[in-house]
């Protein structure tokens, strides 16, 4: 984009030329209900596709918690509109389908030239969307970023305003998100109001909910007791959680029309804590309004703002008559002209009063000085775009250190939203982002993406990499304040330090295994020098319950003594150590000098969202002591496995409920006489269990201390291949599981290993290896004998899943070097005569135990191809989508599903989970509890 005065490029969310100050008008790019530039947001749907045979989609406009929305073509009527479609993640959502459809009504009753039309409502390709009237021009808030309106221009937008807000009371609805940046200005003057998202019917019943009672919110979003709306202005009711009615339009109106005179918010703070306490205890500077201002101007807007709805203005259509009024009187007959004689005979008794006031003021002010006001705990909702990662194994939630900025991981994406907005926004190019957390000033975003780690400015831009870490799985980040970040490598490997200005990581903590210790995990340096804060899991333990808070310092010798039972555990600037457990948060007064608790740990907080395989807690503080965290509970995983045949119809496969904790099944291989079927078991160290078809049991099969995964049969359908990880190191075994023994030790290394497939004479096995310089690649080596494994395909791409074909003469495996994941075939032992399979992205595949198919999947479909055999070559002739696939089905790396042996029928792992996470809760100044709760001193 060029500035049109002196044709500097410019970033496309500028409001201002850098160069000449020119102000950037959005008036090209129409919105409907996101007004506000959105970087690089996903399409649902691309450009040129059609919609229910009529809608022709042109360009997204903006999402938000509510939706989608997409400049369209109306083929049919041939105009423009908008399209506001539902994403699919909330399809499912009860509640958030009944609000999506409820503004459809509401829209439907509101047919005034002041309020966005609704066209429809319809439905295509199981997607429900609004058809909505496309609004040309710019918000009231960018027009008043610029300067306020002369008080013509205010009246009359105001007027409008009023106008179209008494035409929604009189079908009995509120808005309750009344604000400039839902109000457009057309070019040809009209005054539009946007997003009744958040309207509610007058007509249903409100109960005030008591908020304070912490921490379980159950109110919908459209009830008591939830604040909803951006907070400069929200009514005073709206911020204490009360229930609301009408005279909350009223209420925001006149902070309207205040900042349309003014150009500034009636109630301002630099945190939503100061802006919530200016609307319940402070008062606007009247003294700022126009001098020219009508006097009738002036008592409507006080009216507008009595803080209790008792005394407030009542109704939208006596705000209509006053400003009626005000707009057409003579603002010259309201100034009262005094005598100059008059006035320079009262200048030297005026004085006298000034001097004395001031005096007075002094005084009183040396008598007694006021004491500061303690902080209020306030409790409020914030709704998601989209459902949390529920698959991540690392912290979905981030606060900035001085609490004004929220990120969280979406299902997609990482989101970004000030703390006082009312949407999030996603931030560009952050898919396969993991882990978010912020740089001490708040300006940056740190997140891990594979083996990377990486920074982005949130003021805009794209991520760059800090470091290629080459480690698996990294997370548990923490920026520290000396300018180093600190993480995990991994589950088993430490903890490590890396400048946040690039290089290489520095090993720091150790498993120790003389001391059974297996994981250190949720790293946090300490306000004293060269002390760490983090968790010690051992490698017999089935949950992180069991898992240790610890101290200690750097180094593999060093001392480090245990201060709790529990996960996740963080130190505090109140001098408390916050952990989890059982989904609980527990807190305790920490004396870091002695490193010692100096009183029991009290729970501070029930019903938080933890995880009892990684002892992860969706749990995040601000340096100036707000909380935000996800409602719930210690996650227990119930997945189960199900039986789809070549149509898509499923049959449960029910397993034995044993004593364990989590029935997390992350793989399954089938043996190849289909009799038995291999899981592994997510636990806090994970374990593979085996599933007798025959006689219906559920059993464990491997002991190791440490992690055990990526099951593969042998031909024989007797032996077991499996990776372990007791420690630092990788170690693929091979494990008799009919007989007697112990496990055969047959490929280790420093590198993750993780077995995939057999040649048919169970001689060869292939296997994945994770290489910091090269990725992900794929090696074969004997199972008897000295031989030593190989390099097979070894790219500076990611080679993953080989499957050696049933004539053990090629091997299928995945690919990203198009720069899609895709599914490729080479012969074996040669890598040669390469042919790529998939077309539009592929993962996994499998091969029919008949030869005569291969099958993958990609992101929404099950995929089998037709195999024809030919000498020194093959061939792939029909391809055909089986059924499609859904969120709920696991996908990975790894064996997430089985071919049954007659090629008709898959086992797939369905996830099983509560409710998906679509909204968090936000504690603002929470240390004020916490301090109360639990009390700093010693025994």
């Amino acid at each position: 984009m060029k500035c049109p005065q002196c044709q500097t490029e410019i970033l496309d969310d500028s409001r201002f030329c850098s160069k000449c100050g020119t102000p950037i008008h959005a008036s090209e790019k129409a919105s409907i209900h996101f007004t506000e530039t959105l970087e690089t947001p996903a399409r649902e749907f691309r450009f040129g596709k059609m919609l229910a045979g009529k809608y022709k989609i042109d360009d997204e406009l903006g999402r938000g918690g509510m939706g989608i929305v997409y400049r369209a073509e109306d083929t049919g009527l041939g105009r423009q509109v908008a399209i506001k479609v539902l994403p699919d993640v909330f399809t499912s959502d009860p509640e958030r389908l009944a609000r999506f459809e409820r503004e459809a009504k509401v829209l439907a009753l509101l047919d005034h030239p002041n309020i966005a039309v609704i066209h429809g409502l319809e439905e295509a390709e199981e997607k429900r969307f609004l058809v909505m009237e496309l609004v040309e021009g710019e918000t009231l808030s960018d027009r008043l970023r610029k300067r306020p309106l002369p008080l013509e221009d205010a009246l009359k937008v105001c007027l409008q305003i009023a106008e179209g807000m008494e035409a929604a009371h009189e079908k009995g609805v509120i808005h309750r998100d009344l604000k400039p940046s839902n109000i457009k200005l057309t070019p040809e003057g009209k005054v539009k109001i946007l997003d009744f998202g958040l309207a509610k019917a007058l007509r249903e019943e409100t109960v005030a909910a008591d908020i304070s009672k912490s921490p379980t919110i159950t109110n919908q979003m459209t009830g008591a007791g939830v604040i909803l709306g951006t907070a400069a202005y929200m009514s005073p009711e709206q911020a204490k959680g009360k229930a609301v009615d009408k005279r909350a339009d009223i209420w925001a109106f006149g902070c309207i029309l205040y900042e349309c005179l003014t150009g500034n918010r009636p109630f301002q703070g630099e945190t939503i804590t100061e802006t919530l306490a200016a609307i319940l205890k402070g008062e606007p500077d009247w003294q700022t309004l126009p001098a020219v201002a009508p006097w009738k101007v002036k008592d409507l807007l006080r009216r507008c703002l009595e803080k209790d709805p008792k005394e407030r203005l009542h109704d939208i259509a006596d705000i209509r008559i006053m400003l009626k009024d005000a707009a057409s009187a003579d603002s010259s007959a309201q100034a009262v002209v005094v005598p100059a004689a008059i006035r320079w005979r009262a200048l030297p008794w005026i004085l006298v009063v000034v001097i004395a006031l001031v005096a007075a003021a002094f005084g009183l002010r040396s008598l007694k000085r006021p004491e500061k006001a303690p902080l209020q705990t306030m409790r409020f909702v914030i709704s998601l775009p989209e459902p949390l990662k529920e698959e991540s194994n690392f912290p979905n939630l981030a606060i900035s250190p001085d609490g004004r900025q929220i990120v969280f991981n979406g299902g997609s994406r990482l989101y970004y939203r000030r703390i006082d907005d009312l949407e999030f926004k996603p931030i560009a190019f952050s898919e396969g982002a993991e882990n978010p957390f912020f740089s001490p000033d708040g300006s940056y975003l740190g997140f891990f993406d594979g083996g990377k780690v990486k920074k982005v400015l949130l003021a805009g831009g794209a991520p760059e990499t800090i470091s290629d870490i080459g480690f698996t799985y990294p997370g548990g980040g923490s920026w520290e304040t000396d300018g180093s970040i600190l993480f995990q490598a991994g589950w088993r490997q430490g903890i490590f330090r890396l400048p946040a200005s690039g290089g290489m990581p520095e090993k720091l903590i150790a498993p120790d295994p003389q001391k059974n210790a297996g994981m250190i995990l949720w790293p946090q340096q300490l306000p004293a020098p060269g002390l760490l804060l983090f968790t010690v899991a051992s490698n017999d333990i089935a949950s992180m319950n069991e898992a240790q808070i610890a101290i200690g310092g750097a180094g593999g010798k060093s001392e480090r003594k245990i201060l709790a039972g529990g996960t996740y555990g963080r130190y505090l600037p109140t001098g408390h150590l916050i952990y989890g457990y059982d989904g609980k948060l527990m807190a305790a007064p920490l004396d870091i000098g002695e490193q010692r608790l100096t009183r029991n740990a009290v729970q501070v907080l029930e019903g938080i969202s933890m995880y009892p395989d990684s002892g992860k807690a969706e749990i995040a503080f601000s340096n100036t002591g707000h909380l935000v965290y996800v409602p719930g509970t210690m996650v227990k995983g119930s997945d189960s496995l199900v039986l789809i045949d070549r149509d898509g119809k499923e049959n449960p496969i029910d397993l034995p409920r044993g004593k364990e904790e989590s029935h997390i099944l992350v793989q399954n291989r089938l043996s190849p006489d289909g009799n038995r079927l291999a899981v592994m078991l997510s636990m806090a160290n994970n374990d593979i269990y085996i599933y007798d078809f025959a006689d219906r049991t559920f059993a464990r099969e491997t002991f190791e201390s440490g992690d055990e995964a990526t099951p593969v049969w042998a031909p024989d359908g007797k032996h077991l291949a499996y990776t372990s990880q007791p420690g630092s190191s990788f170690q693929i075994f091979l494990k008799n599981t009919v007989g007697s023994g112990n496990p055969k030790p047959i490929f280790s290394s420093e590198n993750a290993r993780y077995p995939n497939s057999f040649t048919p004479d169970g001689k060869v096995l292939a296997f994945v290896e994770d290489n910091p310089k090269t990725g992900s690649d794929i090696w074969t080596g004997p199972v008897e004998g000295d031989g030593q494994p190989k390099p097979f395909l070894q790219t500076k791409y990611e080679e993953r899943n080989p499957a050696f074909s049933p004539d053990g003469q090629w091997i299928a495996y995945q690919s990203n070097k198009s720069g899609q994941m895709q599914v490729y075939v080479v012969r074996y032992p040669d890598a040669g005569g390469e042919r790529q399979v998939s077309q539009d992205g592929g993962e996994e595949p499998r091969w029919a135990a008949s030869g005569k198919e291969l099958f993958y999947r990609n992101s929404s479909q099950f995929v089998a191809v037709e195999v024809v055999f030919k000498p020194a070559t093959i061939e792939f002739t029909t391809r055909k989508v089986l059924f499609k696939t859904d969120p709920s089905l696991r996908s990975g790396f790894f064996s997430s599903y089985s071919v049954m042996p007659d090629g008709q029928r898959f086992i797939f792992v369905r996830r099983s989970r509560p409710n998906p996470v679509t909204q968090l809760i936000v504690v603002l100044n929470w240390f004020e509890e916490l301090k109360r709760l639990c009390p700093i001193g010693k025994k």
